[in-house]
């Protein structure tokens, strides 16, 4: 959270929803139309995003591929680190942007693009296209 603060001291975000259950926890954000999940799962953190308005509840991106999205870079960690903390809040507008209305569901069938290649790469076996 130490990460994340300018997120809702400077940016208007606001907490849309937490879970928390034992070590595990859920925290999701909203800014604008931009919602980002932060999961720690077995102490590791991770990050997705979507569209608040378009995006299905089950509908998340990871953190890898909308770095892929922004910069180009393949590959790396899908867990957050302090590099990875820093990364989103430097492409933060970035970010947002992708996922607005008008760029939402571009951006939606290029990640699904990205998603099914890394698949690809990490299982050597082609997967059905996400809608």
């Amino acid at each position: 959270m130490a990460h994340f603060s300018y997120m809702y001291n400077d940016l208007g975000c606001r907490f849309a929803d937490s879970l928390v259950r034992g070590p595990d926890a859920v925290l999701v954000f909203e800014c604008d139309e931009l919602r980002i999940r932060f999961v720690r799962d077995r102490s590791q953190i991770f990050a997705d995003f979507q569209n608040s308005r378009r995006g299905a509840k089950n509908c998340w991106y990871s953190f890898g591929v909308v770095g892929q999205l922004v910069t180009g870079d393949v590959g790396g960690s899908e867990e957050l680190d302090s590099n990875g903390a820093v990364y989103i809040r430097q492409h933060f507008s970035e970010i947002k942007n992708l996922f607005s209305r008008q760029n939402a569901h571009q951006t939606e069938k290029k990640l699904a693009e990205f998603e099914q290649a890394r698949g690809e790469r990490l299982f050597g076996i082609p997967r059905p296209p996400i809608r």
